[in-house]
């Protein structure tokens, strides 16, 4: 049995706790989007390709809150707090799945692995507002899990659970699809871990998309009366989305990465300048950077000097990360980061489309002991 005193539950249930107590009970100030879809919400408009179930979805907790009492003036506190509490799920779903890539993976690694990914700009902010980038994320990290475990067991009814939440992630937000394309490539690779053929997992990728084209035509013709390729391509076609590849595309996209994890923009600089103990902040962090870049560097590959270089390095030790670990898992991990990082920087770096890699990426960077320096007692502290 669990033990749910355990540091990391603690962790996840302040994160949440928190967050629904700021949202409620003290002024926030949400973006416009927020407010934009609470706005709709209340209107009855629900039509939206581009996340297509999203604010049906919305719809059917607000009308659950108004049942029970609840006030339309506090719709965006109501929404936010759904997107509050799946954070904290997703939170508790990726603790599940560090430890089927790293079956020996200590609890303090994974305490430090989720300071550092709930602590991201990233995570951190979308979690915190009413965008619709929360939930899709979850059901991508639901059927990674699941797909972990079909991988393990070759249990048919752990892949049919894959092939549903596949299905509806990108019914919630269309960047999902970048996390389903992943798992169907890392299905291809290991089909026989799967129990199935090559031609069996095409043929369910083939099924799923005529899925996805069944439920958009079915919207498209009852509910928008458009066509199909009208709806599926909404956004792109009235210019909210833009996409091309240019230097300017790449370093806007390189500055967004930044933000994924760490806060950095115009008036960063201007707060911190009116601000003495701000500056003070930065200059404590920029030291403790400038150590753990050292310690990286000095951080030496040989096995037999691991557990003297991480005790010299001041590092938690982890556990013996040598032994085995879910090659399977990160390769799938892998093909993730390159589609959502590929199709972010397509689309002209765009911020909201790097959420998952404040996820992903810190996990793949687990698997090698070269990168642990992420992961140590100042980790906390440089976010913080």
């Amino acid at each position: 049995m669990r033990n749910y005193r355990n540091p990391i539950y603690i962790w996840i249930l302040l994160f949440t706790v928190v967050r629904l107590y700021l949202v409620w009970l003290l002024p926030f100030d949400h973006t416009g989007d927020g407010w934009g879809y609470a706005c709709d919400l209340l209107k009855g408009d629900l039509k939206n390709g581009h996340h297509l179930i999203f604010q049906y979805f919305q719809h059917f907790w607000y009308q659950l809150y108004i049942l029970l009492g609840g006030k339309a003036a506090r719709a965006i506190e109501l929404l936010t707090s759904i997107n509050i509490i799946f954070s904290g799920i997703i939170l508790l779903f990726l603790v599940k799945i560090n430890r089927l890539l790293i079956p020996q993976i200590t609890d303090s690694a994974q305490l430090v692995l989720l300071g550092f990914i709930s602590l991201s700009m990233s995570f951190n902010r979308y979690s915190f507002e009413n965008e619709t980038y929360i939930i899709p994320l979850l059901l991508i990290v639901v059927a990674f899990l699941f797909w972990l475990k079909a991988i393990q067991s070759q249990s048919k009814l752990h892949f049919l659970l894959v092939i549903f939440f596949c299905f509806l992630a990108p019914l919630f937000h269309q960047t999902a699809i970048w996390g389903c394309l992943a798992i169907f490539t890392g299905s291809i690779r290991f089909n026989e871990k799967l129990g199935f053929s090559k031609g069996s997992i095409i043929s369910i990728g083939l099924l799923i998309v005529g899925f996805w084209w069944l439920v958009y035509y079915l919207f498209a013709a009852q509910v928008y009366h458009i066509q199909i390729f009208a709806l599926v391509f909404q956004d792109v076609i009235s210019g909210q989305v833009e996409t091309s590849w240019s230097l300017k595309t790449l370093v806007f996209s390189t500055v967004n990465f930044i933000r994924t994890f760490v806060e950095f923009k115009g008036s960063t600089v201007i707060l911190i300048k009116g601000d003495k103990i701000a500056q003070l902040l930065v200059l404590v962090v920029f030291c403790l950077l400038l150590l753990e870049v050292r310690k990286f560097f000095n951080f030496k590959k040989s096995t037999d000097n691991t557990q003297s270089n991480l005790s010299k390095t001041n590092m938690i030790i982890w556990a013996d990360l040598n032994r085995e670990k879910s090659h399977e898992g990160y390769f799938t991990l892998g093909i993730m980061i390159i589609l959502h990082t590929a199709f972010a920087v397509f689309s002209q770096g765009n911020h909201e489309f790097m959420l998952p890699l404040a996820c992903f990426i810190p996990m793949y960077l687990m698997r090698s002991n070269r990168f642990n320096f992420i992961f140590k007692r100042n980790t906390l502290m440089i976010l913080f």
